[in-house]
């Protein structure tokens, strides 16, 4: 069984996605920080790993697996807050299992662009920070949260509540 660990937002915890037509956002400005501030509905995990020779592999896997709805909290003071959750799945059988794990907050800092920082102030990543894309489509009601760890580019999916 080929686990996904997710941390925090990482974990609400989401690859870039070809823009169609109707889910571009117009060529427009970064996401911002007062266009990120809302509630986030987590759908997707969309994985591309590196297998080498092997090439790149592209997995996409539903939060329906998910007993509870991962939300993601932005404020317009910079902080954020959601579920931590990690996807299971068994690439023989193709059944995805999903465990929620605690709250997680933090605050959040626009770097550049599309670029920003999380600190986390609360769960096992407690000061720790992360560098994250945030990529807003579809007239901002489509939020990629993009992120980097040790087995490929991660990608949640969220749409605006």
């Amino acid at each position: 069984m080929k686990k996904l660990f997710f941390m925090p937002l990482m974990a609400t915890a989401l690859i870039f996605a070809g823009c169609s037509d109707d889910d571009d956002n117009g060529g427009g400005p970064p996401a911002g920080p007062a266009t990120v501030v809302g509630e986030w509905r987590a759908t997707t995990v969309i994985a591309s790993f590196d297998a080498g020779e092997l090439g790149t592999f592209d997995e996409t896997y539903p939060t329906s697996a998910c007993d509870e709805e991962i939300i993601a909290v932005f404020t317009a003071e910079g902080t954020f807050e959601t579920l931590d959750f990690e996807i299971d799945s068994d690439f023989e059988t193709e059944e995805v299992e999903c465990e929620i794990g605690e709250m997680i907050t933090g605050t959040y800092e626009q770097v550049d662009g599309n670029t920003y920082t999380l600190t986390y102030t609360s769960g096992e990543d407690e000061g720790e920070e992360d560098e994250v894309q945030l990529i807003l489509s579809n007239n901002n009601n489509t939020l990629d949260v993009v992120f980097e760890d040790l087995f490929g580019t991660f990608t949640i999916r969220h749409t605006r509540q």
